[in-house]
């Protein structure tokens, strides 16, 4: 009986660790640590990039997959304006500021 209370408990662990991961958002935030500027990149921020109205942000490169692929999963059915944006975050050079990458 103690067996198939602990399976039963473990099970039920493993269910709402589950349930509960795939509502969790990642926070953009996360993504914005750093040690040095080359860590730091630049990235579309929003929906829209700098080649179609949009603006610029930097996050630590090793987060590009993830960052790219919530954005995508978030814009879809968005549509951008078919203009060059003049936003200075579109040219400004990622840098690491006080551990955190910025344009």
């Amino acid at each position: 009986m103690k067996k198939e209370f602990k399976f039963c408990f473990i099970v039920s662990v493993i269910f709402v660790i589950i349930a509960v991961s795939g509502c969790i958002k990642f926070n953009k935030a996360d993504f914005k640590g750093c040690t040095s500027d080359s860590d730091c990149i630049s990235v579309p921020d929003g929906c829209c990039t700098c080649s179609n109205g949009g603006r610029a942000t930097s996050i630590n490169k090793i987060h590009e997959k993830e960052y790219i692929a919530s954005r995508h999963a978030d814009c879809l059915g968005i549509m951008c304006p078919m203009v060059i944006s003049d936003d200075p975050t579109c040219f400004a050079t990622p840098k690491c500021v006080e551990n955190i990458c910025t344009v």
